[in-house]
C-alpha cells in the first residue's frame, strides 16, 4: 500500500476533500500512465477514496511497471487507444475532423488525445493530465477534441495553493490565477479569471472570497498601463457585485499583511488578508506560484483548467505524488 506523508495543514485539506467526495464513486481519466508518480497517486486514491482511475494506455505494460514497483492498481479500469470498445469510433472521429485528420496516424495511439476523447464521450467524470507533457500541449489537445463549454470564449486556469502556515490566507488555503494559460490577459479575460477563482473559493471550499488584484503598484502609485488595468478591473468587479471583497491594484505584501496595509492607508479598506490572488499576466503568476511552492513547501494543486464541459487539471511536470492526489480529489469533487 502506498504511504504518503502529508504535513498537518495539508492533511487537513486532504480530509476536507475526502469528506466532500463523501464515498461518491467517481471515475477519473489519467493519461500519464508511464509516470511512476501518477501510478503511485492512483494506488493511494484506490485505497483511500471512492475514486476509480481509468488508466489510458496498454494495460499489460502499465501493470508490468506497477508490479515491478510494488504498486497495487486493483480496481482500476484501462483504456487502450488501439484495443478498446472506442477504437473504431475514435478512428472515425479523427478521420472526419478536418483539423485532426492530417495528424491521425500520430493521434491514434496518443494517450492524451485518446483520454480527451474518452472525456468527450462521458466515460469519465474528469481528466488528469500534464505530468509528462506541457501545459500548451494539454490545452491544445482539449480544445481540438473536447472543446469549450457553450457561451465560453476561452480557457483559464487557477492553482489551489496549500501553505503550511495556517496564518496565510484562509488557514493556509489560497487561489492563484491565472498561472498557467493566458500569457497577457485582456481586461475581459481578467474579469472572467477573477469570477472563476471567486466561485472556486466560495462554492467549493466554502470560504469567503477576499480578492487581491496584484500589481507592482498599490492604489495609484503608478500610472503604468499594467497597473491601470488592475485598477479598472476592480471598478468593473464592484459594478458587477458591489458586495465583492476586492482590492487593487495592490502589491503582494500589502495583500497578505495588515501592518503593510496600515502603512499604506489601506487597513480600513481591506481589513482581512486576501485569499485569492489575481496576477496581471502569466509571467508574474507562473513565477509567483513556483516561488511560493519551492520556498515555503506549499502544495500547488493544478493548474485546474476552467471553461471545459467537465473538470480537468493539467498537472505541473514538477508535481509530487501528494500534488496529484489532492488535485485529483479537487477534480472529482467538482463533478
Amino acid at each position: 500500500m502506498i504511504q504518503l506523508e502529508f504535513k498537518p495543514t495539508h492533511e487537513r485539506w486532504l480530509n476536507f476533500l475526502l469528506s466532500r467526495l463523501d464515498h461518491r464513486s467517481k471515475k477519473l481519466i489519467f493519461t500519464d500512465t508511464s509516470d511512476v508518480r501518477v501510478l503511485q497517486a492512483c494506488a493511494f486514491l484506490l485505497n483511500s477514496s471512492s475514486i476509480k482511475p481509468i488508466l489510458v494506455g496498454n494495460s499489460s505494460e502499465i501493470l508490468k511497471q506497477a508490479h515491478s514497483l510494488d504498486i497495487c492498481l486493483d480496481g482500476s479500469e484501462y483504456g487502450c487507444p488501439t484495443d478498446s470498445i472506442y477504437q473504431k469510433s475514435w478512428s472515425h472521429f479523427l478521420s472526419t475532423n478536418p483539423k485532426l485528420e492530417p495528424k491521425k496516424t500520430t493521434l491514434l495511439e496518443d494517450p492524451l488525445a485518446f483520454g480527451a476523447y474518452l472525456l468527450k464521450q462521458g466515460v469519465g467524470h474528469g481528466l488528469i493530465a500534464g505530468a509528462s507533457v506541457s501545459t500548451s500541449d494539454v490545452i491544445k489537445c482539449l480544445l481540438s477534441i473536447v472543446g469549450l463549454k457553450n457561451e465560453t470564449s476561452w480557457a483559464t486556469s487557477s492553482f489551489v495553493m496549500i501553505h503550511p502556515d495556517q496564518d496565510f490566507a484562509s488557514e493556509g488555503l489560497a487561489i492563484f490565477a491565472d498561472c498557467g494559460v493566458i500569457p497577457e490577459p485582456t481586461e475581459d479575460q481578467l474579469f472572467e479569471i477573477t469570477l472563476r477563482a471567486q466561485g472556486l473559493m466560495k462554492e467549493f471550499f466554502h470560504q469567503a472570497p477576499r480578492i487581491a488584484l496584484l500589481s507592482f503598484s498599490t492604489s495609484g502609485s503608478s500610472t503604468h498601463p499594467s497597473a491601470h488595468k488592475m485598477r479598472f478591473l476592480k471598478e468593473r468587479l464592484k459594478i458587477h457585485d458591489p458586495l465583492m471583497e476586492v482590492e487593487g491594484e495592490i502589491q503582494f505584501d500589502a495583500a497578505i499583511s495588515q501592518s503593510v496595509r496600515a502603512q499604506k492607508g489601506l487597513d480600513k479598506i481591506m481589513k482581512e488578508n486576501a485569499n485569492i490572488f489575481i496576477f496581471p499576466d502569466l509571467n508574474a503568476g507562473n513565477i509567483g506560484y513556483k516561488i511560493m511552492q519551492h520556498t515555503s513547501q506549499s502544495l500547488a494543486l493544478g493548474p485546474l483548467l476552467h471553461g471545459f464541459p467537465a473538470p480537468v487539471s493539467d498537472l505541473s511536470r514538477g508535481c509530487s505524488v501528494e500534488d496529484i492526489v489532492l488535485t485529483s480529489l479537487v477534480v472529482a469533487c467538482q463533478t
